[in-house]
């Protein structure tokens, strides 16, 4: 099977790459508003489901 160039490059994407004094001002904040900051911007909706861990069940029966 012969390579055929189709004369097509494919698109450059740039990555969002934050600048030097974004990082530098992130890196200063305390971590409590950066994970606040987080949690508003992305609210985890899992977590108000209960884990299966804490679904109350019987105790296990004890053998003798």
């Amino acid at each position: 099977q012969d390579y055929e160039p189709t004369g097509e490059t494919p698109m450059r994407s740039e990555p969002e790459v934050p600048s030097k004094g974004t990082i530098e001002s992130l890196r200063a904040m305390p971590i409590e508003s950066l994970m606040d900051e987080f949690r508003e911007n992305h609210p985890y909706e899992s977590s108000k489901e209960p884990k299966p861990s804490l679904i109350p069940r019987s105790p296990l029966a004890t053998l003798n």
